[in-house]
């Protein structure tokens, strides 16, 4: 599992231009745009937004069980790739 995530933040450090992109997923990489609305308009330091964006994340990727690694764990991963 890959995240990307490119936003530009405002002199109080609150997120705009919000782009949440996850790879390794069962169709390749994809973005995430619940995560991206919901981290629009937050402040850097508020990481309980932030880790409910990553578990929101997680709950909409489309990950699959393969060789290397379950669904469960993949999804995991991407929650816990948040600030906390």
């Amino acid at each position: 599992i890959g995240l990307a995530v490119s936003v530009a933040v405002d002199g109080d450090g609150t997120l705009r231009d919000v782009r949440v992109a996850i790879g390794g997923l069962s169709n390749g990489a994809a973005r995430a745009p619940a995560a991206e609305t919901l981290l629009a308009g937050v402040r850097t330091d508020d990481t309980s937004r932030i880790d409910a964006a990553f578990a929101d994340a997680a709950r909409d990727a489309r990950t699959l069980s393969d060789l290397w690694a379950t669904d469960a764990y993949r999804k995991h991963s991407i929650r816990e790739m948040g600030p906390s």
